[in-house]
């Protein structure tokens, strides 16, 4: 679950979740879309609405066990098995750009997630930590979990 300051707002910029399945790097996915690695996996939600698939060029949408959207925060719910081989954690962040992918916010320390079932991870976010007070775009809080279906 993601939470922004203001309301989701996809006419006017991106919100993703990116996703690194090799949880033993030295350093996860970052808040620059730009420098994200072929193997990431990512959720895009925009005016099209949400879109899963990895990073490398080419790569088909995977489709996503759930989502939804209320105002200020949105949900989705991922398959492990569509994660490919995990090894070890998953570690994740999250990130809000304008329509052109330019960063307004994303966590400072991506978070790692152990993959049994009950792991958790969460971070709540500095309020206002984005410049020209783009609500609509400041995460405020992350909150990841391991679940059955």
């Amino acid at each position: 679950t993601v939470q922004v300051a203001g309301e989701i707002n996809v006419d006017d910029g991106i919100y993703y979740i990116v996703l690194d399945n090799n949880g033993n790097s030295a350093d996860g996915p970052g808040g620059e879309v730009d420098d994200w690695e072929d193997e990431y996996y990512y959720v895009q939600l925009d005016d099209w609405g949400f879109d899963f698939t990895q990073v490398e060029e080419g790569s088909s949408s995977i489709t996503l066990t759930s989502s939804s959207i209320t105002d200020d925060e949105f949900q989705v719910t991922i398959s492990l098995s569509d994660l490919g081989e995990i090894e070890g954690n998953i570690d994740f962040n999250v990130v809000t750009t304008d329509l052109d992918n330019n960063t307004y916010d994303y966590l400072d320390d991506y978070l790692t997630i152990g993959t049994s079932f009950g792991s958790t991870a969460e971070d709540y976010d500095s309020l206002g930590d984005v410049e020209n007070d783009e609500d609509d775009f400041d995460i405020i809080g992350v909150t990841a979990e391991i679940i059955t279906l």
